[in-house]
């Protein structure tokens, strides 16, 4: 009639029971078949049939609502982990992740990140501490380099042009005269570098002028020792920096300039300082020949860029950054940016003094 049926059949093991009355051979082969209509089977679980299925439903849905509620618990606080190793990554230390009512497991990573931020913390404000160190050190080296060379190098040549000048006008011999001449044109020629090499060494006083006019008489001066024109901007509201960031700032700009004026070939160079709310960022361009930059700063070294390497090394001692973009043709960009942390302001203050700035006169 068109209907389902269900067919059943199964053998009747009836020899295998001992204790039956049918336990002889003549039941060899026997078996059960049953047949029955479907919907006959079925229809005792009509009635239930919804509520079977909203239970299945239940089954199913519940382990999966368990799931999504306990991974939310744990890729929530991971999630924001992740974007607190980010921003560790960049150079912030001033970040910490809140302990979370998550999984005990997630709670001992939150507590073992922020331990490490903690020390992380510590150790750069110790390296900050190092760096000032170092930089006076440095100064005064230079500054003690830049009175020799002033007080008896500088001085000494200048009594030797003035001794020539006293041969000259006692001499008779026309070739004498002029070979003097030209010695007497070496040594002004070398007297002059003595004194560029000593403004290098010492420069202009930054408590009394500041980074933005010190770094427009370093461009001032390159460009008349260079025959390069150079243009110094200043983006930004200027503001109160450790003296001796403004040093390690005007000695990057220093170096940069002295590596144009040595390798680039450039005719224009633009030195733009930038204030911004968590960083100061100094930039140097120049239109000169170029060059292919190594993937590896270390690779530096080895081809023998010590100057940029140096840059790097330095701009990393105060917590910051180097880029170098160039290609051959197309100039060099050289970009330098420091973090203005809490802890690098503490941490100069704690070493040098509040306000005091190192000696560079």
């Amino acid at each position: 009639r068109g209907m389902t049926t269900v067919i059943g059949y199964a053998p009747l093991p009836l020899r295998e029971r001992g204790g039956s009355l049918l336990a002889d051979e003549s039941w060899e082969g026997w078996g059960l078949l049953t047949a029955e209509y479907w919907v006959d089977i079925v229809a005792p679980l009509r009635p239930y049939l919804l509520s079977m299925l909203g239970l299945l439903i239940l089954l199913v849905l519940l382990p999966i609502v368990v799931l999504a509620i306990n991974s939310g618990r744990i890729a929530a606080p991971v999630q924001s982990l992740a974007a607190q190793v980010e921003r560790v990554a960049s150079g912030e230390f001033d970040t910490q992740v809140s302990i979370g009512a998550g999984p005990s497991e997630v709670r001992d990573l939150e507590e073992a990140f922020n331990k490490m931020v903690e020390q992380l913390r510590r150790y750069r404000a110790d390296i900050q501490r190092y760096v000032v160190a170092i930089l006076n050190s440095q100064e005064q080296e230079r500054k003690r380099v830049a009175r020799e060379l002033h007080d008896e190098t500088a001085q000494a040549l200048v009594v030797l042009g003035r001794q020539i000048e006293m041969a000259q006008e006692m001499a008779r011999d026309p070739r004498l005269i002029a070979h003097l001449e030209q010695v007497r044109d070496l040594v002004d020629s070398t007297l002059q570098e003595v004194r560029r090499f000593t403004s290098d060494l010492r420069p202009p006083l930054l408590e009394e002028l500041g980074l933005t006019r010190t770094l427009e008489i370093l461009g001032s001066r390159t460009a008349r020792e260079a025959s390069i024109e150079v243009e110094v901007r200043v983006v930004g509201e200027p503001r109160p920096l450790p003296p001796e960031l403004e040093l390690g700032l005007y000695r990057l700009a220093q170096e940069s300039l002295s590596n144009v004026r040595r390798h680039a070939g450039a005719s224009h160079v633009d030195v733009t300082l930038t204030y911004g709310e968590a960083a100061v960022k100094l930039e140097i361009r120049d239109n000169g020949v170029g060059f292919e930059v190594p993937t590896d700063p270390a690779e530096m070294m080895r081809t023998g860029r010590l100057g940029l390497m140096g840059m790097h090394e330095r701009a990393r001692l105060f917590g910051g950054r180097t880029i170098i973009e160039s290609h051959p043709g197309e100039g060099t960009t050289v970009t330098v940016v420091i973090p203005l942390s809490a802890e690098v302001f503490s941490a100069f203050e704690a070493e040098g003094g509040a306000g005091k700035r190192p000696q560079t006169e």
